[in-house]
């Protein structure tokens, strides 16, 4: 199947996330706003930056991990009304960019109107049904399932006597989208941003499974219908509404959180595809604040690989950080380690050179680290986990207090205390930085058919990283060694005679020419321009 207009519009844009309350403060109360995304449009506009994408926007009475909504037509008033966000979308079109919003469809808060109706009493009652409902065995719940995160699926209604389907936690009971006028109100909160001037959207924290056993990249053996999906059925079936009713008037990309890469042709290119775009979380997994594990980089650059080889990569987005997970510069090294910069830039160059396109989220263009806790933070967690301002810290803009990211005394988000040496102030006058190589790399993605719309070939093998992007006009070899230590790496026999000359390198010196063998540094990436561009591809 052919991807969608809705789609087309977008696959070669640099998305740009926003975690709008720690972003930047306008009003001095300690708190990022809607105002504070709007004047800072001109930096996101030089950056290179097409889409904004919003997060945490709705009205909600949680700062849980899991955000849960408690009105889906209203701004957060924290960080602002509805006149301030038509003010930002009209804006933001002015200055040519397009605006998303991350939208939790799963579940809504327990204070969601819906919900506390559909707790008053169990028969007669239309917002029953708004959720799933079951009777317990005695003081039970109505089985033992548990959730991926090894939770309990069920919480229990002392009023009702009854329990209801809650995958996230007791605080984020789940919609039941088997009911047509859950369809039609959610289709109705669609229409209602839509009418607001919103270009699109990212539905989050969708989370499917199959019943059936995947292999890999194959063509779709299945035929799609709401039995295929272990989870997410319910999910399936608004997905489909909003697609069947909306068509192309807006594109809808689905987050997909855990969700195997074998069931992305089922998503994207099957006969009844929901979404059309998807947001792989393959690169996120290992660094899940909720699920923390081990990290690999090997791993990383291994995932990272097979998703620009398969079939469904120009329907993709792909990502290295967002609002739920720790900086992934920070599970590869500190800022003190000589090196840092190299690293930084190695990550901006894979993001830069994917297949699918890319979203950078706010402080990975100048390489903002995780925040540094104390113990009693740790100790005092309350109601917000501290863990959380890893990738929530508040941006660091300049090297004054709080990093330039409010005026007020006190910042409600916690600022990494090494902003005196990151900042966007002083990377912006500092032709060696993250900043000005994120920069570049943008710029080089964008007047680059190859790496736009062209061919991924990989010659990768051990830790030696090595990829071709191609088109009829263009060929472009990327290198790169993503370990700590110098290595000698024999460049594949495919280009040997190659007449080849180096555009990019993320370091000072480097020999312009492509050997037969090369000595690259650590985290060194070198981007080569061959010169014979092929007139045909097989």
């Amino acid at each position: 199947m052919e991807p969608s207009t809705a789609t087309d519009n977008f696959k070669n844009a640099v998305f740009y996330g926003i975690y709008p309350k720690s972003f930047f403060d306008s009003d001095g109360d300690g708190v990022g706003d809607l105002k504070g995304i709007l004047s800072k449009l001109p930096y996101l506009v030089s950056l290179g930056a097409d889409v904004i994408v919003l997060s945490s926007l709705f009205e909600t009475t949680s700062e849980d991990l899991f955000f849960a909504p408690t009105d889906l037509c209203r701004v957060n008033p924290a960080i602002g009304t509805i006149d301030d966000f038509e003010e930002l979308v009209s804006k933001a079109h002015e200055s040519g960019l397009k605006v998303f919003l991350s939208f939790p469809l799963s579940a809504t808060s327990v204070s969601h109107p819906w919900f506390e109706k559909s707790k008053e009493s169990v028969s007669l009652n239309p917002y029953r049904e708004y959720y799933t409902w079951q009777v317990g065995r005695k003081k039970s719940p109505p089985d033992n399932k548990k959730t991926r995160f090894k939770t309990p699926l069920w919480s229990f209604d002392a009023k009702t006597n009854e329990w209801y389907r809650s995958f996230y936690g007791e605080n984020y009971p789940e919609l039941n989208y088997d009911n047509p006028r859950v369809r039609k109100d959610i289709s109705d909160v669609f229409r209602f941003w839509k009418e607001k001037g919103v270009d699109g959207f990212f539905v989050e924290n969708a989370y499917f499974s199959a019943r059936k056993p995947l292999w890999g990249a194959q063509k779709p053996p299945y035929k799609l219908s709401e039995d295929f999906f272990e989870e997410g059925k319910d999910l399936y079936r608004i997905l489909l509404a909003l697609k069947e009713k909306f068509a192309n008037e807006f594109p809808v990309f689905i987050q997909a959180d855990a969700v195997e890469p074998g069931l992305y042709p089922y998503l994207l290119e099957s006969e009844k595809p929901v979404a059309d775009g998807l947001l792989s979380e393959c690169l996120l997994s290992a660094t899940r604040i909720a699920c923390p594990t081990s990290f690999s980089l090997k791993d990383f650059v291994k995932t990272y690989l097979s998703l620009q080889k398969s079939p469904s990569a120009e329907r993709l987005s792909v990502c290295f950080e967002d609002k739920d997970h720790t900086r992934l510069i920070s599970k590869i090294l500190s800022l003190s380690d000589e090196n840092y910069l190299p690293a930084a830039k190695l990550l901006a160059a894979m993001l830069l050179f994917s297949v699918s396109a890319p979203v950078l989220y706010q402080g990975e263009e100048i390489g903002m680290t995780d925040f540094t806790f104390t113990k009693s933070d740790l100790r005092n967690k309350g109601q917000v986990d501290p863990l959380l301002f890893h990738s929530r810290s508040a941006f660091q803009w300049d090297n004054v207090p709080h990093g330039a990211f409010t005026a007020a005394a006190f910042s409600a988000f916690p600022v990494n205390e090494n902003y005196h040496k990151i900042n966007l102030l002083a990377q912006s006058a500092d032709p060696k930085s993250v900043f000005t190589f994120y920069r570049r790399m943008i710029a080089f993605r964008k007047g680059s058919s190859a790496i736009k719309s062209g061919n991924f070939k990989d010659f990768s093998y051990g830790n030696f990283v090595c990829f071709l992007r191609e088109d009829q006009t263009e060929r472009l070899l990327f290198i790169a060694n993503p370990t700590h230590k110098h290595v000698n790496v024999r460049t594949p026999s495919e280009f040997s005679n190659e007449s080849a000359l180096c555009e990019i390198c993320n370091y000072d010196v480097v020999s312009k020419t492509l050997n037969q063998t090369m000595g690259l540094r650590p985290y060194e990436v070198r981007v080569f321009r061959l010169k014979a561009p092929l007139l045909a591809l097989n």
